[in-house]
């Protein structure tokens, strides 16, 4: 080895931490020397990876970007008279996901403008892990290789550290910079591209990081996973689920282009994706009693990192709901509507059911970083729709809903028509999955066919005392808002002044309901 790894982790951590003393401490006992392949995927798994948590109160998963899922037009809040409890696990005590459903300039305030939380606790999670795959790729440099097996294993580990950089590049870069849109993406600005295993520093520069272009972030993202395609090709992962693989790589690679209305290569990589992972789940004949996404459904390719929502979306009084805009989609005779979702006979608001384990065991699917055969055929139709083949696009859409519809009969579509279809498939398929905020986002900016919309927020407001509900205030996202895009943290700011940053407004309740 040319450096010592405990002495390079660290200091990269005291790079990005600063002042996090106790992170620093914490971290520091899974450190190791790496000396073989074995190392290397023990560190991958380690610190790589995203663990998969229990769950017991919705602020303990808080680094993994959870509120990802409340942004957008999928959720409202339950209005009720008073308030059901004083626990900190009701989101509505618990401060924290009051900036962020809210569309506040300031996410870490809670209601009273009180402190709830850092706002770069993604930031240096998600950046840590993407500095231990830039490790993880030097070493394989040097590690020893002398039999076929080092040799295949330094291939398959790369293919894994490659398509994890992607992963967290993709996160970051939709939550920090705007949607890409091929007009601009030689001026919009993302995040800081950091693909080395050092702490870069200048003594004689005021900036040691710049954020990188919308182009240039995702041309990486692309060579990453197109190098992982490759390596698995070369050297297959042979673990199930939980470790990266070839049909991970593809299916994100499907996505990226979505992202990038790259309609050719999209339609392509979804094509060549479902050639071997076509396989659906047949929710007309699942038993609502045992949740559809889990480690046992065979859709699932990857996942890692926890399942924020286990325990909230209950629909209770002063809780989270399912919004009724996303639940009138389903028609009657749609199985995910029975399964995903049951409506709260005391609120009469509609619950997160069984789309996901709800119970107090440990989840090993996430409802963010999971990626599923479903999502492929939504690929290949958007991207055959955008290219003008309707009836690819009819094709695949209709081979989803026969496995999600009872009875379902096979529909022509016309081009006036499909793209909203798909969309709104998008919606029902793919919803608390952490798709439809950036899916909002990239719509806004479709060189096709482009499509905003205003979002609707409720938030009650309670007597702590007493528990009474004092009022309900209205907030609005209007199409086309900055706060789509989030500023970067103040500690990024504070230690990186000349980094530009994003715009966003302040936000009040615009009205009180009735």
């Amino acid at each position: 080895m040319i450096m010592n790894m405990k002495k390079l982790i660290i200091l990269i951590v005291i790079f990005l931490n600063i002042g996090c003393s106790k992170f620093l401490t914490d971290y520091s006992q899974d450190l190791v020397i790496v000396k073989t392949t074995t190392d290397l995927d023990e560190l991958m798994l380690g610190s790589a990876y995203l663990p998969s948590e229990l769950i017991t109160a919705f602020v303990s998963a808080r680094n993994t970007a959870p509120f990802l899922n409340f942004l957008d037009d999928d959720v409202n809040t339950v209005i009720g008279k008073s308030k059901q409890s004083l626990q900190f696990n009701n989101p509505f005590i618990d401060p924290y996901l009051f900036g962020y459903m809210t569309w506040q300039l300031d996410v870490s305030r809670a209601y009273d403008k009180s402190i709830a939380y850092t706002d770069d606790l993604v930031w240096q999670y998600i950046y840590n892990r993407i500095n231990i795959v830039n490790m993880v790729l030097k070493e394989l440099e040097i590690v020893p290789r002398n039999t076929d097996s080092e040799k295949l294993a330094v291939v398959r580990i790369e293919g894994e550290a490659l398509f994890l950089r992607a992963q967290y590049y993709l996160l970051l870069s939709n939550l920090y910079g705007d949607a890409y849109d091929p007009s601009t993406a030689d001026t919009k600005l993302t995040v800081p591209l950091k693909l080395t295993e050092f702490v870069e520093h200048s003594a004689g520069s005021t900036v040691q990081f710049s954020r990188a272009t919308a182009k240039l972030m995702y041309t990486q993202i692309v060579e990453d996973l197109k190098r992982s395609i490759v390596c698995f090709e070369e050297s297959p992962q042979t673990k199930r689920l939980y470790r990266a693989s070839g049909p991970a790589s593809q299916l994100l690679l499907s996505r990226v282009y979505l992202y990038m209305q790259d309609w050719e290569n999209a339609y392509s990589m979804a094509s060549t994706f479902l050639v071997k992972n076509g396989i659906l789940s047949n929710l007309n004949a699942h038993n609502n009693t045992r949740p559809f996404l889990d480690e046992n459904n065979r859709e699932v390719i990857f996942s890692h990192g926890s399942l924020n929502v286990r325990t909230i979306l209950r629909a209770s009084s002063d809780d989270i709901c399912v919004s009724r805009d996303l639940y009138n989609l389903y028609d009657d005779s749609d199985s995910r509507k029975g399964i995903y979702f049951t409506v709260n006979t005391t609120t009469d608001s509609v619950a997160l059911n069984m789309k996901y384990d709800r119970s107090s065991r440990r989840s090993y699917v996430s409802d963010i970083f999971m990626l599923r055969n479903a999502e492929g055929y939504l690929n290949l139709a958007e991207a055959a729709a955008m290219l003008g083949n309707v009836s690819e696009a009819s094709q695949a859409l209709n081979t989803l809903r026969q496995y999600r519809i009872n009875e379902y009969a096979a529909i022509s579509f016309d081009a006036d028509a499909i793209i909203n279809e798909i969309r709104d498939e998008r919606r029902k398929e793919l919803c608390f999955e952490g798709h439809r905020w950036f899916d909002l986002r990239r719509y806004s900016v479709n060189q096709i066919q482009p499509f905003q919309k205003d979002i609707i927020r409720y938030y009650s407001v309670y007597n702590i005392n007493t528990n009474a509900l004092i009022q309900t205030e209205i907030y609005r996202l209007p199409a086309g808002d900055p706060a789509y895009t989030f500023p970067l943290p103040k500690s990024v700011i504070e230690f990186e002044s000349g980094l530009e940053n994003n715009p966003r407004n302040t936000r009040e309740y615009e009205s009180l309901a009735n």
